[in-house]
C-alpha cells in the first residue's frame, strides 16, 4: 500500500486503554498523579511510567512540569482532551453495556442533586424506582449546585437533577422538569405573615436565604436591586432545612424555595408568593454519548412525569396562604 510521505503515522501499537484512561483520570483529579494512580488501580511509579509511554509513543509532551510538580496540560494535550474524553466515555458504555447483557454485577443508579431535590422532589419517585427497580443501588450524590453538572461531565454520575442552566452545556443533554421560584417563609404569628407584599417591605427584615455563589441567589438579589431594594441577609446555608430553623426561631425574614414547603411538618409556617422574582427550571441532565442503561432511562421518563404534578402542588401549597386583602 502507498503511503503519502507527508503524512505523519502515530504508532498506536504502542498505546493501551490504561494510557487513555491515565491521561483523562489526571485532568479529573486536578493533575495530582497519586489520586490518577490510586483510581486506576497502579502504584505511583507505574502510573509515572505510563505517562512517558504515552509522550513518548505520540512524541510530544503532555504535561506542564514545574520541577516534580504537574502544572497543567501542554497545548496538544488540551487539543486533543475532547477525543481522550470520547475514549473513556466509549471504554465506560463498552463496560456497562456487557455488565448488563451477563447480568453478573449489581447495578447502580447515581444521581447528583442538591439538598432540596434530594428532600422535598425525588423521595416519590425514589420510591417508584425501587419499586420498578429493585435490585438497582440509588446512589444519590447530594453536591452544591455549580458543582453538579460537573459531575456529571467528568461520567462520575448517571444523570442530575440541578436548576443549573444545563441547555447551555454542549456536552450534556437535558430533559426539562418543573419550574419554581423564592418565596417568603415565615412563623405564622410574623408580620411578613399576612398583608400585602412586596419587596420593599420584605427588604426591611433580616434575611434567612441560600449561600452566595449559587446562580439562584444572584438572580434573587438582582430582583430586590431593580426595585431599589438591597438584602440583608443575616444567616446563609445550603441546606433549607437548617434555614427553616432559624425561621422558627424568629431570627428572621426566609427566603426559600417554593418547592421546600412540607404540608405535614411545616404547619407551624407560611409561605407566600412574591411577585417580580424570576422563576427556576428544574431539568434531568446526562453526558452527551453515555450508554443510558434501561433503568437510568426509567428514572429520566419518571422526573419528566411527576414535574407537572409537583409544580402543581407547589402553586397549590404557595397560594394556600394568601387572601383578596393581601393583593391590595
Amino acid at each position: 500500500m502507498k503511503t503519502n510521505k507527508n503524512t505523519c503515522y502515530i504508532p498506536i501499537m504502542n498505546i493501551d486503554i490504561d494510557h487513555i484512561r491515565l491521561l483523562h483520570l489526571l485532568v479529573r483529579h486536578d493533575m495530582v498523579l497519586s489520586r490518577a494512580a490510586e483510581a486506576l488501580k497502579l502504584s505511583q511509579p507505574s502510573a509515572s511510567r505510563k505517562l512517558k509511554e504515552l509522550e513518548s509513543a505520540l512524541g510530544l509532551p503532555l504535561i506542564k512540569r514545574k520541577g516534580k510538580r504537574f502544572d497543567g496540560l501542554t497545548p496538544f494535550a488540551t487539543r486533543i482532551m475532547g477525543d481522550v474524553e470520547t475514549i473513556d466515555t466509549a471504554l465506560n458504555n463498552i463496560n456497562r453495556l456487557a455488565r448488563e447483557q451477563k447480568a453478573e454485577a449489581q447495578e447502580v443508579l447515581s444521581v447528583a442533586t442538591t439538598h432540596a431535590q434530594a428532600r422535598y422532589f425525588l423521595p416519590a419517585i425514589i420510591e417508584r424506582f425501587q419499586a420498578k427497580w429493585p435490585k438497582v443501588e440509588f446512589k444519590i450524590h447530594q453536591d452544591m449546585p455549580a458543582n453538579i453538572t460537573d459531575l456529571v461531565k467528568r461520567g462520575e454520575v448517571d444523570v442530575a437533577v440541578c436548576t443549573e442552566a444545563v441547555a447551555c452545556e454542549p456536552d450534556l443533554v437535558f430533559e426539562p422538569g418543573y419550574e419554581w421560584q423564592h418565596c417568603v417563609c415565615v412563623p405564622q404569628n410574623h408580620a411578613l405573615a399576612s398583608g400585602p407584599l412586596d419587596m420593599t417591605r420584605i427588604a426591611e427584615h433580616p434575611i434567612l436565604t441560600y449561600v452566595s455563589g449559587i446562580t439562584e441567589r444572584k438572580a434573587l438579589e438582582a430582583a430586590f436591586s431593580e426595585q431599589g431594594v438591597s438584602l440583608n441577609v443575616a444567616i446563609a446555608a445550603t441546606d433549607t432545612d437548617v434555614l427553616k430553623t432559624f425561621i422558627r426561631m424568629g431570627l428572621g425574614c426566609g427566603l426559600i424555595g417554593s418547592m421546600s414547603y412540607d404540608v405535614a411538618q411545616d404547619k407551624d409556617l407560611v409561605i407566600r408568593p412574591i411577585g417580580g422574582l424570576p422563576r427556576f427550571r428544574i431539568s434531568t441532565a446526562w453526558k452527551k454519548g453515555r450508554y443510558l442503561p434501561p433503568y437510568v432511562r426509567a428514572f429520566i421518563e419518571m422526573v419528566k412525569r411527576e414535574s407537572p404534578y409537583f409544580e402543581a402542588k407547589i402553586e397549590q401549597n404557595l397560594y394556600a396562604f394568601e387572601t383578596p386583602s393581601d393583593t391590595h
